[in-house]
């Protein structure tokens, strides 16, 4: 009873408490507005090293790593060959967790994001990692596997990606054709000339003759937008200070976290998929899948989010 009473009060101030957003002006700011955690009513404060689990300090020892289990070479190819065989039996399987469609949602999750560049292109990437055995280690791909590539209706495609780039952090989604007139809002050349040329050739690549080769194969362009914070952008004292860097600073490294990510996935899919560095240009690609309208400030303005957009992003594929 004492406990539903609890739940009662602890419930009562919610629409208060979620209808008021903290806006901070300086970092000073933000550390007096208490860096302590708010806890539930019926979570006890205990003394410290008194853990809910009772621990006898005295025989605690410290632990030997090497006394974890070791996993021979064998084992590990034995285990990971179920792991292949899992694979193969469901591939195309629905709602088995376990399709082309899922692999490749992992593969892109788990993609190097954090820290790394954005290159032109992944390439057939990964379906899985194996943490050990010897004939595979970096993971394997479809056709390593000897697996169809996932094949579905523009309109599934097009679903698809929408979900896994929103789970990734992106906002709206869109798509476009490259045509004629689209491939008008491809830059002609690089700042040192190379030219950006649509080709027939199998794969993107640059070199120091071309700043990207697109395949005259790639027929679309998939974009996104990216969020900024509000609260970031509107609460400087003077109408700017360094905190109105930070959703900016958040905008661009989710940009680039979720562009490897995509690029992954496609390519675990089995399609063509190349960066934002084949030298489109990002906001009239929204502006041509429907994401917004061109800006004076010459950012996407989007319905929800106006100008807080800080990363309109495409790939080609």
């Amino acid at each position: 009873r004492d406990f539903m009473k609890g739940l009662g009060l602890a419930g009562a101030g919610l629409g208060v408490a979620a209808s008021a957003s903290p806006v901070f002006h300086d970092m000073d700011e933000v550390m007096s507005s208490g860096a302590s955690r708010k806890l539930p009513w019926y979570i006890n404060e205990r003394e410290a090293e008194n853990l809910t689990v009772e621990v006898d300090w005295d025989k605690k020892e410290r632990y030997d790593k090497r006394k974890f289990t070791v996993v021979s070479p064998a084992e590990a190819e034995r285990r990971v060959q179920i792991q292949l065989d899992n694979i193969k039996a469901k591939w195309t399987t629905p709602n088995t967790g376990m399709t082309a469609k899922d692999y490749a949602f992992f593969a892109g999750s788990a993609s190097d994001a954090i820290g790394a560049s954005v290159p032109l292109t992944k390439g057939d990437a990964t379906l899985m990692y194996t943490f050990g055995g010897t004939t595979q280690p970096g993971g394997y791909n479809y056709k390593q596997l000897g697996l169809p590539r996932w094949s579905g209706t523009p309109e599934e495609n097009l679903k698809m990606v929408t979900a896994v780039l929103r789970f990734w952090g992106a906002h709206d989604v869109g798509a476009h054709e490259i045509n004629e007139k689209t491939q008008k809002v491809f830059y002609s050349a690089d700042p040192a000339g190379r030219p950006y040329t649509f080709a027939d050739v199998d794969n993107a690549s640059s070199d120091s003759n071309h700043a990207c080769l697109i395949p005259n194969k790639a027929k679309t362009v998939l974009t996104w937008v990216v969020p900024m914070s509000r609260v970031g952008q509107y609460s400087a004292p003077d109408g700017f200070n360094i905190l109105n860097k930070v959703s900016m600073g958040i905008g661009y490294s989710m940009g680039d976290i979720i562009q490897n990510r995509i690029l992954s996935f496609l390519g675990a899919l089995g399609y063509l998929s190349i960066s934002r560095n084949c030298g489109g240009m990002n906001v009239a690609h929204g502006n041509l899948a429907g994401l917004g309208e061109h800006g004076r400030t010459d950012y996407l303005i989007n319905v929800d989010y106006g100008a807080n957009v800080r990363y309109t992003d495409f790939v080609v594929t």
